[in-house]
């Protein structure tokens, strides 16, 4: 099936970008993307395209990018299966349309100076080819939008690929030579993974579906795929050891395959916590091609997965056993910290004695067990839902905790010594300082230890992504009202 068919590719790569050096920064990964990719391509193991149909372009600039796609579209054949691979810098305007960056790219004229989207939709609507697979690894590559499918593709499609949503950044290269990490993994996924049965090719699917799992396994950047048409298209050929070996699920090496149905993930400073596998970061994989292709499934999925960690550790919190030492820390932790408090409550009594009324008197010392109670219930939250609790909070409480004692030491020593008053000072106010810390090292991290660094940074960039798409909503509201204010302006009817 698949060798009946010619196989025709334009791998493009751009690193640098001199015309905007500032908003289009020097990239490590695209000539070593576009390299590693070709090699796989034409992989006389796995490969279905011949080296001379394969063609590379470093560095060029979008005139030329423009012509070379236009003639790699225009002169294919109805039967030849058409591969576009981008890697560099992904740029958006204000409409949200993505344009490919090359190497004269400036981010002040994108229309003039990038490849849009929608110009390269338009090039593959008048080429004779029934198949075309786009692969784009950029930031916000999941914009790629205007897939059109008409009756003469029946059986056929075409196929986007992409490294990220429409709203993400691309995970780069971190130096020289190096690969980004969705290029990686799919030059990894064309030479190694299973299909799930025992077949030849190599689908574009499977190859999604197992470059999603290992992408996914470590960070919400979540490659997306879309197409029109039906069927699916082969990418690459199965080696033959591969062939004769039953399908099984792959996972990437740095995740360990569990053994039962839950997991101990130990949190940091503090004892484990106890999360069922359904909850994890890295789940099943999905069973049908609805939910393969349907990046909208995919997106309520990967945020549904974070937050029923995070239920699983909120409900683990407090029901872990701990050891008898935990338990001996703790209660001391906590004796302290309240006989503390309250001898500070009464140092602050005694030292607004007869220069207060009653109801602020009282009102003053309430102060202090309320704001180290606020701080305690502050840090719990933040906690149990991967928050960094400021440095300076514990601070604050030593502060406060310490403003009843001192002013208690400055009233019955007013007539001594200075010196003597500043080490009554220091001396009364170190037990009280100390307090609040000793109450976080030995109750807070013994009951509440925090989630695991990796959780934490995984929540973080699941808020930024969703705060990143709020803006981004806004800004278009805003800019269709100032659009509609310049008509009424006008005096023109709206469009």
């Amino acid at each position: 099936m698949a060798d009946s068919r010619r196989y025709r590719a334009l791998l493009i790569g751009n690193a640098t970008y001199p015309r905007d050096p500032h908003c289009l920064p020097t990239i490590n990964g695209p000539l070593a993307d576009i390299t590693q990719l070709k090699q796989v391509l034409t992989d006389p193991q796995v490969g279905l395209f011949d080296s001379a149909d394969v063609e590379t372009l470093s560095d060029h600039g979008v005139q030329d990018l423009r012509e070379q796609v236009d003639e790699f579209f225009t002169t294919a054949a109805r039967g030849d299966v058409l591969l576009l691979y981008y890697s560099g810098h992904g740029q958006l305007d204000e409409r949200g349309t993505l344009y490919l960056c090359a190497k004269d790219t400036r981010t002040a004229g994108l229309r003039s100076t990038a490849l849009s989207a929608i110009e390269i939709n338009n090039i593959i609507d008048g080429s004779p080819a029934t198949t075309t697979v786009i692969i784009l690894d950029c930031c916000y590559s999941g914009a790629f939008k205007g897939l059109t499918p008409s009756a003469s593709v029946a059986g056929r499609g075409r196929y986007v690929l992409t490294s990220s949503r429409s709203t993400q950044l691309a995970r780069a290269a971190t130096r020289p030579g190096q690969s980004s990490p969705f290029t990686r993994q799919l030059v990894r996924a064309l030479r190694t993974a299973q299909p799930g049965k025992a077949a030849e090719a190599l689908t574009i699917v499977e190859v999604y579906r197992q470059v999603h799992h290992w992408m996914t396994a470590d960070a919400v950047i979540a490659p997306q795929l879309k197409f029109s048409g039906e069927g699916d298209v082969a990418i690459a050929r199965r080696p033959a050891s591969s062939r004769s070996t039953p399908p099984r699920e792959t996972e990437p090496p740095s995740t360990p395959r569990s053994r039962s149905s839950s997991q101990k993930l130990s949190a940091a400073g503090g004892s484990p916590v106890t999360a069922s596998a359904s909850s994890l970061a890295i789940q099943r994989t999905p069973t049908s091609l609805e939910q393969l292709v349907d990046p909208q499934i995919w997106e309520r999925g990967h945020s549904g997965k974070l937050k029923d960690y995070a239920s699983a550790v909120e409900e683990g919190f407090g029901k872990s056993e701990l050891s008898k030492g935990q338990k001996i820390v703790a209660w001391l932790g906590s004796i302290y910290s309240i006989a503390i408090v309250a001898w500070s409550c009464w140092l602050m009594w005694l030292s607004l004695e007869g220069t207060e009324g009653w109801f602020n008197q009282a009102l003053m010392t309430a102060m202090l067990p309320l704001v180290f109670i606020s701080i305690g219930a502050f840090d719990i939250h933040s906690r149990i839902h991967g928050f960094d609790l400021p440095w300076y909070a514990y601070l604050f409480v030593s502060v406060v905790l310490s403003v009843g004692p001192i002013g208690y030491i400055l009233n019955s020593a007013s007539g001594r010594d200075l010196l003597v008053q500043i080490f009554g000072v220091c001396m009364i106010s170190m037990p009280v300082a100390v307090a609040p810390y000793l109450f976080r090292g030995t109750v807070m991290d013994v009951c509440f230890p925090e989630l695991h660094p990796d959780i934490k940074e995984k929540l973080r960039l699941e808020r930024a992504e969703a705060a990143d798409f709020q803006k981004k909503k806004a800004d278009s509201i805003q800019l269709a009202d100032s659009i509609r204010r310049y008509y009424r302006l006008k005096g023109e009817p709206e469009e």
